[in-house]
């Protein structure tokens, strides 16, 4: 298992000015199996966000963030948003089989 800090999103109340709910940004920790890992690729959308000014409590702007698809049950897939690129989570699951 690996360690990693996820980027979630809370919906609170609606906010009826914006006409949608409002949205907010925490980090979490969260542990990884490298062996249900089948899809990794940048989340463009959120770094967009981050790079407009959109406050993620304790995140740089310059952040760099990854989509990961986990397999689930049958062809279920879970997806977590991570601090990191791709590159940098390739090298930390690969750690593991260097040893």
């Amino acid at each position: 298992m690996h360690k990693f800090v996820e980027v979630g999103e809370e919906i609170s109340a609606y906010d009826s000015e914006k006409g949608a709910p409002r949205r907010a940004w925490t980090l979490r920790n969260v542990y990884i199996n490298p062996e249900f890992v089948v899809l990794m690729r940048e989340d463009q959308d959120i770094e967009k966000q981050i790079g407009e000014g959109v406050n993620v409590a304790g995140l740089h702007q310059a952040a760099r963030v990854t989509k990961i698809a986990l397999s689930g049950a049958g062809n279920a897939k879970l997806w977590v948003t991570v601090v990191g690129s791709p590159e940098e989570l390739v090298e930390r699951f690969n750690e593991r089989f260097k040893r």
